[in-house]
């Protein structure tokens, strides 16, 4: 081997010591972790999967009875709002695992009286949207509606 030779295979031997050097720095550097993907329940939006009762016209003595609903995932109270229309007094508060949402009126429910209640998530997205109308259970007879002095 010349000389010449020699200095070309020193050279490149060099060379590529320092890219291999080069390269596994970098690789070090790199990030190595595995990425973080958002939990599943972020991915689902949040909706009421069941309310108690539901719409329509109930007899049952619901005079100071709760509203119920439940959702497909745990939500905590500052994600939500209630709003029943005609306006009444009313108290919220939800199950220990965040699942169900108690509406507890603070006035007994008014009968003949249609109230429209929603739940509202965040943005202002209704999450729920009932009409609910309770009668009087003593102007009720077992064949309908009515007062029984009719029958």
């Amino acid at each position: 081997m010349t000389k010449n030779q020699k200095r070309v295979f020193i050279s490149t031997f060099v060379a590529a010591s320092l890219l291999s050097i080069v390269y596994l720095i970098q690789s070090a550097k790199r990030d190595t972790r595995t990425p973080s993907f958002p939990s599943p329940s972020s991915q689902i939006p949040l909706q009421v999967i069941k309310s108690y009762p539901g719409s329509g016209e109930f007899t049952e003595q619901f005079s100071l009875s709760a509203l119920i609903y439940t959702f497909n995932q745990s939500v905590t109270l500052d994600k939500i709002a209630v709003e029943i229309y005609p306006q009444i007094e009313f108290q919220i508060s939800q199950s220990a695992d965040q699942l169900t949402l108690y509406i507890h009126p603070l006035e007994p429910w008014k009968y003949k009286v249609k109230y429209s209640v929603k739940v509202i998530g965040v943005g202002g997205i209704t999450l729920s949207s009932n009409e609910i109308t309770f009668l009087d259970p003593s102007g009720v007879n077992l064949f309908g509606e009515g007062n029984p002095e009719d029958i």
